[in-house]
């Protein structure tokens, strides 16, 4: 048996995004969401969406921020929600 090493070293990006930026975009999706079937939602056909907040993120995972690779001020809460929510 051969041992190999395929990598050396650990990169971490210097870029990150915090619970509360991360909540904020999700609640604006929610608050749209909910916004946009109102109707489904009130006829039963679909369920309302709940928001979040920051302590559930960190109770639930251990996570107080995400790090990100690429510029900061390229997120966009939009992008964000989309790429969680992609089917």
């Amino acid at each position: 048996m051969a041992v190999v090493i395929s990598g050396t070293g650990l990169y971490t990006p210097t870029q990150s995004i915090s619970n509360d930026e991360l909540v904020h975009c999700f609640n604006q999706y929610v608050e749209k969401f909910n916004l946009t079937h109102s109707q489904e939602i009130e006829n039963g056909e679909i369920d309302a969406l709940s928001p979040s907040n920051s302590s559930f993120i960190e109770k639930a995972s251990g996570i107080k921020k995400s790090l990100c690779h690429g510029e900061r001020k390229y997120f966009k809460c939009r992008h964000y929600v989309a790429t969680l929510y992609r089917a």
